[in-house]
């Protein structure tokens, strides 16, 4: 099978995805509140975890030393912090590689090999930006809470500026202000914006109808993340 690491196609990298390839279900973590007779209890915490992501990969050489290139610079692709995968059953994978397997020689030659490569991560849409949003948004995606990147041009001079619930001080005409939770960073206007702003944390967007609030438009860009 076919997929694509960064954009990039599996053909680049002179390998195949085996059908064997699989995503698991993520690890739930919940906390209870029972009763003082044990008889009844309520859920008061849920905590979702990444999934795993097993990718078996055959690797096409001319000869065993050229099959190993390969799959050496198959493996620098995969090592980035955070790889994007988009696999077979039509879902982008922002994952990091967790585990590297060893080598089996699949001919005598050693000309095509097998390495299975593990990641945990998350499933989910590609990127998907809005413009211009400034109230209510549809969200898509299943996930509780999903990290989002907010981006605004300020419109006029002001002493305090609130963007999507985070307040910054001393703002000229002109300023462009980030929030990005992708990246987890503040800017404005390029540079560190880290002690300019009271945030304590990035905005966190639900799947469904969500409120996001600003002097002026701003523009979104999320990933929708499935359960």
């Amino acid at each position: 099978m076919d997929f694509y690491i960064n954009n990039k196609s599996s053909k680049d990298y002179s390998c195949r995805l085996l059908a064997s390839w699989s995503v698991s279900g993520q690890k739930i973590t919940r906390s209870f509140l029972k009763g003082t007779d044990n008889t009844a209890f309520s859920v008061f915490g849920t905590s979702y975890g990444l999934k795993t992501i097993e990718l078996p990969i055959h690797i096409f050489g001319s000869n065993a030393r050229d099959a190993e290139r390969k799959r050496s610079f198959l493996t620098a692709a995969f090592s980035n912090s955070i790889v994007e995968l988009f696999l077979p059953d039509g879902f982008l994978y922002r994952c990091a590689l967790t585990k590297i397997g060893d080598k089996e020689e699949i001919t005598i030659d050693g000309a095509i090999i097998e390495t299975e490569y593990t990641f945990d991560g998350i499933q989910c849409d590609p990127l998907i930006i809005i413009e211009s949003v400034n109230g209510e948004v549809l969200i898509e995606g299943t996930e509780d809470y999903m990290d989002c990147r907010l981006t605004v041009t300020v419109s006029k001079d002001a002493d305090t500026y609130k963007m999507a619930g985070i307040t910054w001080g001393d703002v000229k005409s002109g300023d462009v202000l980030v929030v990005d939770g992708l990246e987890k960073r503040f800017l404005k206007n390029g540079a560190n914006a880290t002690l300019e702003n009271d945030a304590t944390t990035w905005p966190k967007l639900t799947a469904g109808m969500n409120m996001l609030y600003c002097p002026d438009p701003m523009t979104l860009e999320y990933y929708p993340v499935y359960k």
